[in-house]
């Protein structure tokens, strides 16, 4: 049986660990590692040499431009390839390293955050000289991800769009039901703490409108395990009718199990 190439993710945000990670794993080509800063990633390296080291430059303890500077320093690794994924922009990147170090920064791709999983997969199959049968996203299902955070919806819209699904973004409460009205999504993933109108609100108008109420609903939160456990989830339940709730962290796996699920029904 053929060894699968080792991938080692490197990104001190584990929403992005996560996502990056359910994007390789999804056509079952790689083996994945990860670490969460540089140091992390140097000692993992020493331990097992990975085929190709994705990794994110703005990180604590040790940064990703060190790591770049001490593995072009060491014959042993300096033919490593290494896959620049950050937000940073490439010429900034660039120009810093060349000061710090007087060199040229020696990396084989350079990706700014977000990048689209198809495009992700493309070019790591392009550096290990692999193809990989990947499908262009498309419009078969239509998700509307409403949340405040950022770094989240980054995170889970990676995820969604590697199975692949269409994914629309909203940042607070009022935006999302503008959208839900613009777009006429299949299934909404809605956060229950944000500015303007929060999750509870957001969900009441939407199952209380004749047009919009049979759109799935799964909102997500730290607090779907205290909402189940008092009795304003069994009086006002049925009024929120959400479909499904989710605490924080999402678990990339389970919510694409839950997705799923709720799009056959």
């Amino acid at each position: 049986m053929e060894q699968r190439p080792k991938i080692l993710v490197v990104d001190d945000d584990p929403d992005i660990i996560e996502a990056i990670t359910t994007v390789l794993e999804s056509i079952d080509e790689y083996e994945v590692h990860t670490a969460r800063d540089g140091l992390e990633c140097m000692q993992a390296i020493k331990e097992d040499l990975p085929d190709l080291l994705i990794l994110d430059l703005l990180m604590p303890r040790m940064d990703g431009f060190a790591v770049v500077r001490d593995l072009r320093g060491n014959p042993r690794y300096r033919k490593l390839p290494i896959m620049i994924l950050t937000s940073v922009r490439e010429d900034a990147s660039y120009r810093r390293y060349e000061l710090e170090t007087g060199l040229m920064m020696d990396v084989q791709d350079y990706i700014e955050k977000p990048v689209p999983p198809v495009e992700l997969l493309r070019r790591v199959g392009k550096l290990l000289k692999r193809g990989c049968d990947v499908t262009e996203p498309g419009a078969e299902n239509k998700i509307l991800l409403i949340d405040d955070d950022p770094d989240f919806v980054e995170a889970t819209r990676t995820v969604l769009e590697s199975v692949p699904y269409e994914v629309v973004v909203a940042y607070d409460g009022d935006e999302g039901l503008v959208k839900v009205r613009e777009e006429r999504p299949d299934l909404i993933l809605l956060d229950i703490i944000m500015p303007t109108q929060d999750g509870f609100y957001v969900c009441e108008k939407l199952k209380s409108d004749p047009e919009l109420w049979h759109i799935p609903v799964i909102m997500l939160t730290g607090l779907s395990q205290r909402i189940s456990d008092t009795a304003y989830s069994v009086q006002d339940g049925m009024m929120l009718e959400a479909d499904d709730f989710i605490d924080k962290p999402v678990r990339p796996k389970e919510l694409l199990a839950r997705v799923a699920r709720l799009l056959q029904q």
